[in-house]
Order: structure tokens, then sequence, then C-alpha cells
């Protein structure tokens, strides 16, 4: 009895080592992500074993690759990895795995089909799995006490949209550049306006100008990436000739790697594709960006983007109407006037503070379009030069200057030259007041005032009216 009980022993054991088999599937589903999965004889799902061991069953190692890209690298060793020590054993995933599958299998003592000239295999107490940037993205601890018994623990933290903001933000900071409110904008000292995007070509920040200033605006693009599997390429056929134009940026000493802090004890390195400076340009400007692989090598693009900024005439000079008040005294229809105690005065229409209308052409600081929200205080200011347009036009001269307060909408003050009445003998009389006594005689004299108004860009009153004209509707005829 206890010779068959050996029998049966030595039979089971026989058993569990011929057919007892370890399978390791490693699922690549992109290149920041990897799954690591465990099976048994029957190919069903198992748990982690606490030792990966092919010192006496063979096995095998199956890589399942759900990308474009290829040259992932799988690790197997008893190094931990928390200590950043170098793994022994490297199994590179060569071309054929792309968008594929490759298996390797292990043999019992370790040997490895197809061989990959790195020796044996037997134990392993990791899993690590790296893309091609190095970046681990993929780890299995053993539970022998190395580490977590997880069949996946993430080796750095992903990146998240807040992680990417912080480093534009650090970015604009660090260089400057002003952001315009009115058009989330963020543009330096030279008036290039800086637009950011992530690998996807999604804005980041701030967004794709709609309509920017003809012959005055530059642009330049960003693309803060993660992945240096790639490179961009941003071409225009503008009306002018952009600096650079066309230039692949990687290739002109581009991506700029700048460390970004992801969490305790691990980095991530975020790199920064800047294009060349493009415009300004006229009419309109029209761009594409590519997003290439590098690793197929065939220059196709995986990624386009393609947009047009509309370009907007800019002037130094515009024409405005207002309404003003003004303190310079030009009485009209002067007149003698009894008052009750008996007293003799003057009377006479407009004596004191007195409005009218004006037209003025204003010298802009920088070139303006209202269609254009302003990105300088400078564009809000002007010197004014204008004229009356009530009474007798060209006999009353405002020069001062003009500060937009809004769109098209201006405050405007300063010095009013006119000739104006007054009683001979009586220049400053008060109306009304003074005792008057004699005959009366009336004069011309050139005086100065000062004067304070508003008034309203005449382009932007013609759009109003514009906009007034096409919003109404035509009936049909009757039949």
């Amino acid at each position: 009895m206890k010779r068959l009980l050996c029998i049966i022993l030595l039979i089971v054991s026989c058993h569990t080592t011929i057919f007892s088999q370890i399978k390791i599937q490693i699922t690549i589903t992109n290149t920041d992500k990897a799954d690591i999965v465990f099976f048994d004889n029957s190919g069903n799902k198992t748990l982690p074993p606490k030792t990966i061991d092919f010192s006496t069953s063979p096995g095998s190692i199956e890589i399942i690759n759900q990308t474009d890209e290829k040259d992932f690298a799988i690790f197997i060793g008893q190094t931990k990895i928390a200590n950043s020590t170098s793994p022994p054993f490297t199994f590179p995933v060569k071309s054929d795995a792309q968008q594929g599958k490759a298996t390797v299998t292990i043999s019992a003592g370790g040997a490895i089909s197809p061989a990959f000239g790195i020796g044996k295999i037997i134990t392993g107490s990791n899993i690590l799995v790296k893309n091609n940037n190095g970046n681990e993205i993929a780890l299995f601890k053993s539970a022998d006490g190395t580490g977590s018994s997880s069949s996946q623990v993430k080796a750095t933290k992903d990146l998240t949209r807040a992680d990417i903001v912080a480093f534009v933000k650090k970015i604009v900071r660090n260089r400057k550049y002003k952001r315009v409110p009115n058009q989330n904008l963020y543009i330096d000292d030279f008036g290039v306006v800086h637009v950011f995007l992530d690998e996807n070509l999604q804005p980041i920040l701030s967004y794709f100008p709609t309509t920017a200033r003809e012959s005055n605006d530059q642009f330049q693009f960003h693309i803060i990436s993660t992945d240096n599997n790639y490179y961009y390429k941003i071409s225009s056929d503008g009306e002018f000739t952009p600096t650079a134009l066309g230039d692949e940026i990687a290739d002109n000493g581009f991506p700029k790697p700048t460390a970004q802090s992801t969490g305790a004890n691990t980095k991530k390195v975020f790199e920064e594709y800047q294009s060349p400076i493009f415009g300004p340009y006229t009419g309109t400007f029209p761009f594409t960006i590519e997003k290439i692989s590098k690793l197929n090598n065939t220059g196709n693009s995986v990624l386009t983007l393609t947009k047009t900024i509309k370009l907007l005439k800019t002037n130094r000079v515009s024409l405005n109407i207002g309404a003003v008040s003004t303190w310079l005294k030009n009485p009209d229809n002067i007149r003698s006037f009894v008052k009750p105690n008996g007293d003799s005065t003057l009377v006479a229409d407009d004596p004191d503070v007195r409005g009218t209308l004006i037209a003025q052409i204003t010298f802009h600081l920088k070139p303006r379009n209202i269609n254009v929200p302003v990105r300088d205080y400078r564009e809000k200011i002007g010197f004014t030069f204008g004229t009356n347009l009530t009474g007798k036009i060209g006999t009353n001269f405002f020069t001062g200057i003009n500060f937009e307060v809004t769109n098209g909408l201006c405050l405007n003050g300063g010095v009013h030259f006119a000739r104006v009445n007054y009683v001979a003998n009586y220049r400053d009389f008060k109306y009304g007041e003074d005792k008057f006594s004699g005959t009366l005689i009336t004069l011309k004299r050139w005086n100065a005032g000062v004067y304070l108004g508003v008034n309203i860009d005449a382009a932007l009153f013609t759009k109003a009216f514009k906009s007034f004209l096409s919003s109404g509707t035509t009936s049909e005829p009757s039949n």
C-alpha cells in the first residue's frame, strides 16, 4: 500500500512537472499602459504567483500589441524596481509584434525560443514593461516581500489635464506672456500670439483666434507632449512668406525636454515643440499642423489639424461722431433786458456751457480695428482733431485725446477753438446779472476753452446700421 501511494505521488509529481505551465500575457493597450495577466493550465485567469519560476516548468510569455508603435521592452528579473536597479533580462518586442501578437516560449530550465541571445530565465520576481521612451507603463511585483502582489502596478502617475495646464502656466509665467482676456490669448512684448496645444492638437489654456490683425499679428505654436515617438510639422500658404515655412520642428533642435514632477519619487518629462514664428500675413492665415510618427518612418501624418484665421485690416486713422459739452462761451442773440428792480442788463442764448455735435478724425497710437478686441492699452488712445456739425459748420475746432472705454465707444476731451461773440467794452459780461448801459455793439474774437464729450467710431455705427438693415424682413407679394 505504501509502495502504491509512492507510485501515485510520483505520477502526480511527474504530471505536475511536465504539464504544469506558467503563461504570462502582456497586453500593451497604448503607449502609456499595459496589462499583465497570468493563466493556468486550462487557459483560465489566475492569481499572480508569489514568484515566477521557470526552473522546472515550461511556460510562455505572450505579448499582444494593440498600438501602432513597436520596440516596447519587457523585463524579467529579481531586482527591486523601486531601487531603479536594471533588470538582468530584456525581451524587445520586434516589429512583427506591431498591431499583433508575439509569443516567447520558455522550456523547463529557462531556455528561450525564439532565442534572443540573452541566456536563460529560470526565476524572476518582477515583470516590468517600458515603452519606447523608456517610461515604465506596467509593473508586476512579486508577493515574496519585494512589493505588491497586484498583477499591475502603475510605475508612474498618469498625467492629468491639470498637470499639463500647470506646466503651460509655468511657461507663460516664466516667459512673461500677457493674457488678453477678451480673446483668451497669450501674447509677448513683440505682439506674437502664442497658441498652446496638447499632443492631440487640442488647445491648452487659450483658443485659436478666429480673427486677428492684418499685417501686424504673428503666430507661434507650442505643442506639449509626453511622447517623443512623434514629431510635428506646421505649414502655411499665407500671402506673406513666414519664417522657416513648413520646417519640421523636431529637426530644428526641438523638442526641449523639461522635467515636471508628477508625484513622490516619480518624474515625467514634458516636451515642448515650438514652431517657427509665422506672419504677419494679409487676408487670411491658413495653416496645417501634422502629427507624424517617427516609428513607421513613412512621413504620413497620424493626425492633421487645418484651420484658417481671418485677418482684418487695421488703421491708424478713424472717423468718430460725437456730442460734446464746451465751456467756451459764445452767446448768441444778445439783447437788452430790464430787471424788475429797474436795472438794465443783457441776456443771450447759450451764454455759458453749451452742447454741440462734432465730427473728429482720430490718430491712434497703435493701429486699430474695432472688430478685433484690444490687446494693448495703447490701441485705446488716440489724438483727435474735429469740427462742429451743428450751427455754421467749420467755425469751431476741437483737438484733444480720445480714450476707448469699450469697443468703438470713446471718451474725449481737450481744447475748443472758435470765433465767439462778445459785447464791446464788456468781454466778460455776466448775462442777466451785470448792469449794462450805453450802446449794444457785438464783436467777434478767437478764443479757447475746454470741452468734454463722448463719440463713437463711424465704423461701429456703420456696422450697427448694416446689422439693423439685415435684420429686417421682406414680405412676399400677395397673389
